[in-house]
Parts: C-alpha cells; sequence; structure tokens
C-alpha cells in the first residue's frame, strides 16, 4: 500500500515516487504519470494504475528491475514506447515484457520468436543475438526505431500491412538479415534503417527499392550495392526514380563501361510504353551520356522518343541540347567506328584484358611499342587506335619458357584461319590497311 506523502503530484502528474517499493496502488487524483517518475526504483514489485491515468511518459518505469506485475484500469491509457525498459520480471513465459498493447522487451532464449496477437507496438528485440526469425501479428502498427538494433542472428521478418515507416537505427547490426517482407506497399524504408545494408538481401533489391525514400536509396542502392544489381534492374531504378539528389549519385555509380548495356536496356524497355517521368529520364541520360555513349545508340533512342506520345516533354528536351544534336548529326561513318569499338571493347571484357595488358604484351614479346606500329583504317574511314592493331599481332601467340630456360614466342592457336574474335575485328577494318600493317 501507499501513503499520499510518497507521491509527487502537481496538477495531476505525478512526478516524483518516494515510497518504500512492493505493492503500489496511485491515487485516482493521478492523469498523468511523468518522465522518470519511477525511475531505477528497484524496490517496486507491484503497481496499480487507475482509468484515471491517460498517460505514461517516457522512462516512466525505467529500470525497475523487480517490478513483476503492471495492472492497468483502462484500455485507454496511452503508454510511450518508452515507459518500461530494464524491467526483466515483467517477462512472461516466453520471455516477453508487454504492458497495454505494447510489447517494450524481449528476454527470451532466441530462435523463432511469435509475437502474440493484440500487440500494437514494437518497442525493442534491441541486441539479442539468438533470435533467428521474429513473427509479427497482423495486429502491430508500429516498429520503434532501435527495434531490432543488434540482432546479428536475425535472418527473416515479415512486416505487417498496418506499419507505414521502418525508422532510423532498426535493422542495425542485423547483417545475416536474408529475407524482409514488406506487406503493406506504402510502408517507407527512412535512411539509417540499416548500418550496411545486409548482403543477404542484394536479391531482394527489386522489392524493397519501391518503399525506399531517395537518401535510403542513394545510401543503400546506388551508393554501396549498385555495381552488385543487374543491368536490367539498374535501369529500371534510374528510369523510375529521378531527383537531383539521386542524379548526383547515379553520375558517381554509373561506370563507363556500363553505359552503353544501360542504353540498349533502356531501349528494351521502350519496347513497351513508359510513364511521362521514365521518358524524362531517357533524355536525361542522353543528354549526360551524349559524349560516351556511341552515335548509333543515341539515334535509336532518339527515334524511340519522337514516336512515343508520353515521351513529348523528354523529345523537346533533346531538340533543346545542342550537344546531343551535334552528336546526333555526325556522318554515319563515326557509328561504324563506334561498332569496331564496342566490338573490341567486348573482347576485351571476354577475356578480362585491359588496353594496358596488350601493350605489355607486345613489349614483352616483341620489344614493340605503340609509336613503333603501323595505322589501321576502319572501313569507315578513321584512323582505329594501336590497341587494336596491338592486339591482332598477340592474339594468337603466347610466351613460353622451356627447360633449357629459353624463352620464345609461340602459337597459342592449333585451328585453321584465324579466331572468332580476331575475324570480328578484321570484318570492320579496310582489307588494304590491314594487308598493309602485317606486311
Amino acid at each position: 500500500m501507499s501513503d499520499s506523502s510518497d507521491f509527487r503530484i502537481v496538477w495531476g502528474e505525478l512526478q516524483k515516487y518516494f515510497g518504500p517499493g512492493g505493492d503500489v496502488k496511485l491515487p485516482d487524483e493521478v492523469t498523468k504519470i511523468g518522465v522518470d517518475a519511477f525511475y531505477d526504483c528497484s524496490r517496486l514489485k507491484s503497481i496499480t494504475i487507475p482509468a484515471s491515468v491517460i498517460q505514461i511518459e517516457s522512462q516512466a518505469f525505467w529500470g525497475c528491475r523487480n517490478l513483476e506485475k503492471v495492472t492497468l484500469l483502462s484500455d485507454k491509457t496511452q503508454i510511450s514506447p518508452y515507459a518500461f525498459y530494464h524491467c526483466e520480471k515483467l517477462a512472461d513465459h516466453d520471455g516477453l515484457v508487454v504492458v497495454g498493447d505494447i510489447l517494450f522487451e524481449y528476454y527470451g532464449p532466441g530462435g523463432n520468436v511469435v509475437v502474440p496477437d493484440g500487440i500494437k507496438c514494437i518497442k525493442s528485440f534491441s541486441g539479442n543475438k539468438k533470435i533467428k526469425k521474429i513473427d509479427l501479428p497482423e495486429s502491430v502498427t508500429e516498429i520503434c526505431r532501435d527495434a531490432f538494433n543488434g540482432c546479428s542472428g536475425l535472418t527473416s521478418i515479415r512486416i505487417p500491412k498496418g506499419v507505414t515507416s521502418l525508422e532510423q537505427n532498426t535493422f542495425v547490426g542485423c547483417s545475416k538479415l536474408k529475407s524482409l517482407l514488406i506487406d503493406n506497399e506504402k510502408c517507407v524504408i527512412q535512411m539509417e534503417v540499416f548500418s550496411t545494408f545486409p548482403s543477404g538481401l542484394i536479391d531482394s533489391v527489386y522489392f524493397l527499392y519501391p518503399h525506399m525514400t531517395d537518401g535510403a536509396l542513394k545510401q543503400y542502392v546506388i551508393e554501396k550495392t549498385w555495381n552488385k544489381l543487374s543491368i536490367e534492374l539498374q535501369t529500371r531504378i534510374f528510369l523510375e526514380r529521378q531527383s537531383k539528389m539521386l542524379l548526383k549519385a547515379y553520375w558517381k555509380s554509373i561506370a563507363d563501361e556500363r553505359i552503353e548495356p544501360m542504353g540498349e536496356e533502356i531501349l528494351r524497355q521502350m519496347e513497351h510504353p513508359l510513364s511521362v517521368s521514365a521518358y524524362n529520364a531517357v533524355a536525361t541520360y542522353m543528354k549526360q551520356y551524349y559524349a560516351k555513349a556511341s552515335s548509333a545508340l543515341l539515334q535509336r533512342l532518339y527515334e524511340k522518343l519522337k514516336e512515343e506520345k508520353n515521351a513529348i516533354k523528354a523529345y523537346k528536351l533533346i531538340e533543346a541540347s545542342p550537344e546531343v544534336k551535334e552528336r546526333l548529326s555526325r556522318e554515319t561513318k563515326e557509328a561504324i567506328t563506334d561498332s569496331l569499338s564496342l566490338v573490341f571493347k567486348d573482347i576485351l571484357s571476354q577475356l578480362q584484358l585491359s588496353v594496358q595488358d596488350i601493350k605489355l604484351r607486345l613489349e614483352d614479346y616483341y620489344g614493340l611499342k605503340e609509336k613503333d606500329l603501323p595505322t589501321l583504317i576502319a572501313k569507315s574511314g578513321n584512323n582505329v587506335d594501336a590497341s587494336v592493331l596491338m592486339y591482332l599481332l598477340s592474339v594468337h601467340e603466347t610466351k613460353k619458357t622451356f627447360r633449357s630456360g629459353k624463352q620464345d614466342v609461340i602459337s597459342c592457336y592449333d585451328q585453321p584461319g584465324i579466331s572468332t574474335n580476331a575475324s570480328r575485328i578484321v570484318a570492320e577494318l579496310q582489307e588494304e590497311s590491314l594487308q598493309a600493317a602485317i606486311l
């Protein structure tokens, strides 16, 4: 029991408890339990909260480690998600600390945890490294920040339809998370939800990115996992999500070798009608990469924009861009040269070689440098980069060290004629130029 002198009550708010603890019943004049009212009251064993109490503030019962029972006489009492913490003896047989409709803490053994129906708010499972899976009921409408912070063993969780936002630090330290299912298509993933985006969720980016704010998309996908995504998914995200913040991130993350493949994927996705904003994104791509994408690709994108009704604004953006228009108007022969360049880049990619590798190989085999080589001419009439001839000179040969210690350049190709890769390049060259260069 309690004496009135045990409480400091000001205008209905219980500001501090001074009593001996044990079993406490609050007087009916209390309408609010204030911040820290029972803070670190280790002697408190049970408390009865009258129907007059309409609000329990943050940290009201923080550190009441021997508190075993809370009796709420009204189901309308509003309880802060931070009102009860470090109250181990309030845990039920499953290790759940529940007061009203809020799950405050978990002291169970881990594994697969099932939260009972009726719980509306999840305060904290934080720091439990043994939890592997959490089943949340449909009644849950709020998940507090830090709710699963440090649950390093957590691999799977489903977010019910009633939850509209995942807040800061919700999954910080959940490095093993592989399955994050979100039932509400309007649920938002905020920035700082993760410390590092879990590698196990990379395959789920397709389903998760629509939930992310621009800041979260930039933080977790564009800056951290972009190069691990397929060209198809990169292009889809680029076409759907455009803002000043994201554009800066895209330009930093899209590697030069992916510019052309992304353009080809844009063309593929344009086979079906897109939104106005997606067509505007196509124009943005063209304006950004007009100097790096092939003129043939740019021309195809331009023609597609001209055909689509929803692309009127995008088409006008290109028409108003002198740089892109100048690139589009270059002679057709440039497209042919670009074709050779693409073939050569594709071959190098297949063989995992760089131009520098080829230069070093030629110098090592023959003691030749770029300045020593004649010039090749493409069928377009344009000069070809010297690295193409370097490749043709060394493509069928390798360097071998014999038992005697002697080194020599020998053939590594035992088929008649030339290899398929070399044939692809030769098909783009003027025959007279090639013969003159080799002879």
